[in-house]
C-alpha cells in the first residue's frame, strides 16, 4: 500500500501520547505522592487496594483517552485518517493505555526519587 508519510506516521505518534499519558499519570500521582509525604492520605481511605487499583487505572485510562482524542483532532487538521475499524483502534488503545497505566503504578511504587 503507497499511504503518504504523514498517513503512516500520525497514528503511531497519537498511540505513543496516549500509551506516555497514561504511564506518567499513574506514576507521578504515585511517586509525587510519596515525595511529598502525602502517600497517607492514599492509603488512609477505608477502600480495598482493588478499589485503589481501579481507580489509579481509571485515572490513567482517562487522561490517556482524553491526549488521545485530542490529538486526533489537532491531527485531522493536517492529515485525512483513514478509519477502517473503530472498534480495533479502541480496542488496542484501551488495552495499551491499561496496560502502561498499570506499569506506572509498579513503576511508581518502585521509584525512590524522580
Amino acid at each position: 500500500m503507497n499511504a503518504p508519510f504523514a498517513v503512516f506516521l500520525a497514528p503511531g505518534l497519537i498511540m505513543m501520547t496516549i500509551l506516555q499519558n497514561s504511564f506518567a499519570n499513574t506514576s507521578s500521582s504515585m511517586m509525587t505522592s510519596k515525595i511529598q509525604g502525602n502517600i497517607v492520605d492514599v492509603l488512609m481511605p477505608p477502600i480495598s487496594p482493588l478499589e485503589m487499583l481501579c481507580g489509579f487505572l481509571a485515572g490513567g485510562l482517562t487522561r490517556g483517552f482524553i491526549v488521545g482524542v485530542s490529538a486526533t483532532i489537532a491531527m485531522s487538521f493536517l492529515v485525512d485518517f483513514p478509519f477502517h475499524n473503530i472498534a480495533a483502534i479502541l480496542f488496542f488503545a484501551l488495552t495499551a493505555s491499561a496496560m502502561l497505566a498499570l506499569l506506572g503504578m509498579i513503576g511508581g511504587i518502585w521509584a525512590e526519587k524522580i
